[in-house]
């Protein structure tokens, strides 16, 4: 079977989360996903604030 559909995927990456979502060509959401994500630092690229 082959589906001849074509679809766009666009992708989201934060610093707390990635989103995706799946849209037909006229722009239509299909589909979607949300997954919280951890962000690791090493002690190199480590920054820090003062208040």
């Amino acid at each position: 079977m082959q589906n001849d559909t074509q679809n766009i995927i666009g992708v989201d990456v934060g610093s707390g989360s990635v989103r995706a979502g799946v849209f037909n060509l006229r722009g239509e959401l299909l589909a979607h996903a949300t997954r919280e994500i951890t962000l690791f630092r090493s002690a190199e690229t480590r920054s820090s604030s003062r208040a």
